[in-house]
């Protein structure tokens, strides 16, 4: 069975993921899965990207790239905190260390797809940390 989606309803669901957040996107579609298949699995890594700078930023947002590599060479971590709770840390090694509710959710939400990726690119982007390996 071949489902045919106008242009139309695409927009809306472009304006819903807009007004809502991917998160939200997501789950009214009933997965990412159905979100792929609407919108193209391409699409994928970037609502990835948007859901975490949406949702999992670090409070207080984010400092100069010079800082977190002073932070990291003087005290040989650094942690990033998300509505109050430790969400990932970086060590001096190169480990990005997501914590398991933060985890939960990503595997929750994004299920088969390589959010890892994803967010060691969003990390690098943000942090200009160079992260070697995710857990």
């Amino acid at each position: 069975m071949k489902i045919i989606i106008s242009e139309n309803k695409i927009e809306k669901l472009n304006q819903l993921i807009k007004d809502l957040g991917v998160k939200q996107a997501v789950q009214l579609m009933g997965g990412i899965k159905t979100l792929a298949t609407v919108l193209g699995y391409d699409s994928v890594p970037g609502y990835i990207y948007q859901y975490l700078t949406e949702n999992s930023y670090p409070d207080y947002n984010w400092y100069s790239h010079d800082d977190y590599k002073q932070v990291v060479k003087d005290y040989g971590s650094t942690e990033f905190f998300v509505n109050d709770v430790e969400g990932y840390s970086f060590d001096d090694r190169g480990r990005l260390d997501i914590k398991p509710w933060l985890w939960d959710e990503l595997e929750e939400l994004f299920d088969d797809y390589d959010w890892k990726s994803v967010f060691k690119k969003w990390f690098e982007t943000n942090t200009g940390l160079k992260v070697g390996w995710v857990e």
